[in-house]
């Protein structure tokens, strides 16, 4: 009786821009000069950088694929009702993650822009099967403007030393190459990152706000970076109670404090108690009074606003993680 093949599984991505990873591929490799079958394959199979932590691993191929994958991945039961859409919620924070972790890394060792903050979404993000460690198969993804760079392999019949010209045909800039140096030092900046699910959607909600930014979305910028900052700010509180040691801050006290005070409220007392700085208070404070006004009067935020949400945002990251995590990437405004 012939042997089961092992059945492994991943999901990954690709950055709009797409880019080399370490060198740009070398055609005369495959065996078929067409990016279909096998040449694809190939082109799939060709990884640049493999590293794991504990159970979890990530893989960036040559043409910029960034693959995620985990035991929980392979083990694939028939969902129960709902399952199904929280097990995609959970991939997309954790890509969500990799991506603004990847981003950051790369800029900032960079110093250059080379790739544009945007949400992923299940409509970025696909899943790839393998049998024995061999690439089989995978879900395209379906959103149009991620999807160019792996549709057209299987769209199109376009020889594999055209990819150049087809990225300019599709109106794609020239990929850039990154190091395999730098790409090793974003995965790793991310499993150091991501030790707890807690910092993972802290990541995964920094992602969205400075996709946001990226895209001029200003308001609805500034409203996602609110929420994990009023997060922490009940953290805060509830850590400074802890430390209190006093009977005035009983456990009934505690929840009662947590559930009562409003942010506002919160942020007046932590200053008081000197748990916060002036400086931290008055940038609190400021960007509190815009996520209000955006929600209770429709204020436009505008690009400076934007900004300093990210930039508190950069420094509660920095508090939850002991790590700096640029968030501001800039905007392109070549269309102009």
């Amino acid at each position: 009786m012939p042997k089961k093949p092992k059945i492994t599984r991943a999901v990954g991505f690709y950055f709009v821009e797409g880019f080399w990873a370490d060198a740009k591929p070398d055609y005369s490799m495959f065996n078929s000069q067409y990016w279909l079958t096998p040449g694809f394959n190939q082109l799939m199979e060709e990884v640049v950088v493999s590293l794991k932590d504990g159970k979890r691993k990530v893989e960036v191929h040559r043409d910029g694929l960034i693959a995620y994958s985990e035991p929980e991945l392979d083990n694939y039961p028939e969902p129960a009702h709902g399952e199904t859409f929280q097990r995609i919620e959970k991939y997309t924070e954790i890509l969500n993650a990799l991506a603004i972790v990847f981003t950051s890394t790369v800029t900032t060792k960079l110093k250059i822009k080379y790739h544009t903050n945007f949400e992923l979404t299940h409509l970025d993000m696909f899943g790839m099967m393998y049998e024995d460690g061999k690439f089989t198969g995978m879900g395209l993804p379906q959103k149009s403007a991620t999807a160019n760079q792996i549709n057209k392999r299987f769209l199109s019949n376009v020889p594999a030393n055209r990819v150049d010209d087809l990225d300019s045909y599709i109106d794609m800039p020239p990929r850039p190459i990154i190091s395999k140096q730098n790409i090793e030092e974003a995965i790793k900046l991310f499993f150091k990152l991501t030790k707890t699910k807690d910092n993972t959607r802290l990541l995964a909600r920094a992602n969205k706000a400075a996709a946001e930014y990226a895209g001029t979305s200003f308001s609805d910028c500034i409203l996602i970076a609110w929420l994990p900052i009023e997060i922490y700010l009940y953290e805060r509180l509830k850590s400074y109670m802890n430390r209190s040691g006093t009977s005035r801050f009983n456990n009934k006290r505690k929840q009662t404090l947590a559930k009562d005070y409003t942010v506002s409220q919160i942020i007046e007392l932590l200053e008081f108690a000197k748990q916060l700085t002036k400086d931290e208070y008055d940038k609190l404070s400021k960007v509190r009074k815009v996520r209000n006004s955006i929600i209770h009067d429709g204020h436009i935020a505008t690009f400076e606003e934007a900004g300093e949400s990210l930039t508190l945002l950069e420094t509660i990251i920095n508090a939850k993680t002991r790590q700096n995590l640029p968030l501001n990437t800039g905007i392109s405004m070549n269309m102009f």
